[in-house]
């Protein structure tokens, strides 16, 4: 992980800098908030087995300490130079809330960026019952926001877009919570491939928040250009996010 000391790495860094490690480092401490409870496998432990077991004051620093190196976290090298990249500009600060939000924010940011990519695919339903059941799978925000602004502030996201997870969202034997989870998972595979673009440094890190569900998620090479777009929408989507991005 971080391999120097604190007060190693407060010399080393900027104070924004040196909060940014510290909040981070908090963060992925507690598996419990950072990783997916869903992906919380452990040798022969179930997710719910294992989380049960973080509730026992016995256990929780051994299965803590387990989590880690299971998700090779503790593998990682990260320098006071990558740590400092987390407040040098937007792309640096949206990763860095990308890796300590809360899940439920996380799937919030995710969901506003599949809506956004899905644009064209959103646009091009005509039949009315669609049209209604893909407002009722983004929510009427961002249906609205995926037919209106994405057209016309962010075109550019909706290279981004995937017929197969419409498709899919769609079909008939998916409910409408299926669907979310469907256009979700897509949603957090694009972001992912955000934080692997911008800041490659910590692109493992940002793995170990996503569930088992979105690892059959793919973003096309060819669209990596516009996933810096990204920044632009989730400044202008997510208020209580945009005074932090700039």
């Amino acid at each position: 992980m971080i391999q120097q000391s604190g007060a190693e790495m407060e010399a080393a860094l900027p104070n924004a800098a040196f909060a940014n490690a510290v909040h981070l480092a908090a963060a992925i401490a507690r598996p419990l908030h950072y990783l997916r409870p869903d992906a919380m496998q452990l040798g022969p432990f179930a997710p719910a087995e294992v989380v049960a077991l973080l509730g026992q004051p016995a256990f929780k620093r051994f299965v803590e300490g387990a989590l880690l190196r299971e998700a090779r976290i503790r593998d990682l090298d990260l320098k006071p130079a990558d740590i400092a990249t987390l407040s040098s500009d937007g792309g640096g600060r949206l990763t860095m809330l990308l890796l300590r939000e809360t899940h439920a924010q996380l799937e919030t940011a995710a969901l506003v960026s599949a809506s956004a990519a899905l644009q064209r695919q959103v646009l091009q339903l005509t039949h009315k019952i669609d049209r209604h059941r893909m407002r009722d799978i983004l929510g009427a925000a961002n249906h609205s926001m995926a037919t209106q602004e994405a057209p016309n502030l962010h075109p550019t996201l909706a290279v981004l877009g995937s017929d197969r997870v419409l498709s899919d969202a769609m079909a008939d034997t998916a409910s409408l919570d299926v669907g979310r989870r469907i256009v979700v998972d897509y949603g957090l595979r694009l972001l992912q491939a955000y934080v692997r673009t911008v800041r490659p440094a910590f692109s493992a890190l940002m793995e170990a928040r996503l569930p088992a569900s979105a690892g059959a998620m793919t973003v096309p090479p060819e669209a990596s250009a516009s996933l810096a777009d990204l920044r632009k929408l989730l400044r202008r989507r997510m208020p209580a996010w945009s005074a932090i991005i700039g």
